[in-house]
């Protein structure tokens, strides 16, 4: 027969076991639980601010259509400067349903904010307001809804309003005193507008002053397997050079008095180095130097090879010296 003082302790042991799984379970729920909710949360905060991206674009197209309708209201409005076009006006004019209420998840509420260039030349944005505001990791993720046109004020560079991946950027001063309405945490949308057309959705021909973003692409540019015809140069941004600086423009053999024309170098200058290929002094004599080198004859180069052998110094006649002369832009 078991001793009860036995019994009782192989319980309690039994009972500490079933407690430590006990506790165990519970802290992996609790582990879990708390995972759910967060992902939950991120998710909730996900489509807040697919929202207040969707509200921002239906808002920006509105005040578009209203800029391009009315280019002889806004030349008037923005005559002294940077004026302000909210949802009110574009409701009255019916660019935006009159069940149109403004606001977002944030609740934040919009206005169009636009300086004028020149006259028929404006640049607009299409911002957020008041409300609360939209952490800067958020900010990204919606600023793609947006497309090409979208951008952000966030809370680490306040003083400027950033195109998606860095595609535009323009400064908070540049709308004067309404430059404080434009605060951190809220998304935005750019658009231009140039004697009649509108700038947003393609690249200008024409050079807008004032308003770089009309001739800058915000992607590759595939031509489809067309070719560019007169180009002048192109600069690599990664190399930090001009392609006319980093391709030869003619590689050539040369002989004593061979006369070589200049390329015209849109940027940096013409240069040319002559290594030496074949050395005599045309003679049958032994060679014990030689030199090459090409006198600026101002739009050309004329090649001066000497040798010296026991002859002494001569500049060999014909093909008994030559070399390979490369020339390029630098």
């Amino acid at each position: 027969m078991r001793e009860p003082a036995a019994i009782f302790h192989k319980w309690d042991d039994e009972r500490g076991f079933v407690l430590t799984e006990i506790a165990f379970g519970l802290a992996i729920i609790s582990i879990v639980f708390i995972f759910i909710f967060r992902e939950t949360i991120e998710q909730a905060e996900q489509l807040k601010v697919i929202h207040a991206a969707e509200r921002l674009a239906e808002v920006h197209r509105a005040a578009t259509r209203f800029i391009s309708e009315n280019p002889a209201t806004i030349d008037s409005l923005t005559a002294s400067g940077p004026a302000t076009i909210n949802t009110a006006t574009l409701v009255a004019g019916n660019f935006l349903p009159t069940s149109f209420n403004d606001g977002n998840a944030f609740g934040q509420f919009h206005s169009t904010f636009i300086r004028q260039l020149q006259p028929g030349v404006f640049e607009f944005v299409t911002v957020g307001r008041g409300g609360t505001p939209i952490a800067d990791f958020d900010l990204r993720h919606g600023v793609t809804i947006l497309g090409a046109a979208g951008g952000l004020i966030e809370s680490l560079n306040p003083g400027t309003i950033q195109g998606v991946f860095n595609g535009w950027s323009i400064p908070v001063g540049n709308f004067g005193a309404l430059s404080s309405e434009l605060m951190p945490g809220h998304l935005a949308a750019l658009g231009g507008f140039s004697n009649g057309q509108l700038l947003s959705d393609f690249l200008n021909k024409s050079v807008v002053p004032g308003f770089p973003e009309a001739n800058r692409m915000n992607t590759a540019l595939d031509l489809g397997g067309n070719n560019i015809v007169g180009v002048n140069d192109i600069f690599f941004e990664s190399l930090g050079i001009w392609a006319s600086q980093g391709l030869l423009a003619s590689t050539q053999i040369v002989v004593n008095g061979s006369t070589i024309s200049k390329p015209i170098c849109p940027n940096g200058a013409p240069t040319i180095w002559v290594p030496s290929s074949t050395v005599s002094d045309g003679n049958g004599n032994s060679v014990s130097g030689f030199h090459f080198s090409a006198l600026d004859l101002g739009t050309e180069w004329e090649i001066s090879i000497e040798v010296a052998s026991q002859a002494g110094v001569i500049q060999p006649a014909g093909s008994a010296a030559q070399g390979v002369a490369f020339v390029k832009c630098t």
